[in-house]
């Protein structure tokens, strides 16, 4: 066993290690991106626009005292929520 021997092995140690390292970041990176968008499934889309649909413009008609049941079903419905989103957001 000369000395050259440690320093072969270290440099590949040292290769296997750094190319390991770039795996897992990399995975992390695709999780992480992965993560910035809305699942399909709990994405609504307006029916008359095609725009995303957010809780922030359904909340102040489902919660205004002043609209009846019917009101705020026609303002869901003009909004683009579909029908059988409409009849689940009035019934919660």
């Amino acid at each position: 066993m000369s000395s050259g021997d440690g320093a072969f092995g270290a440099g590949r140690w040292a290769r296997l290690t750094k190319q390991a390292g770039l795996a897992i970041l990399g995975g992390l990176w695709l999780l992480s991106t992965g993560a910035c968008f809305a699942p399909p499934g709990d994405t609504v889309y307006s029916t008359v626009t095609g725009e995303v649909i957010t809780l922030e413009e359904i909340n102040p008609i489902l919660n205004d005292p002043e609209l009846t049941e019917a009101e705020k079903r026609e303002q869901l419905q003009e909004l683009g929520v579909p029908d059988d989103l409409v009849e689940t957001l009035l019934r919660a």
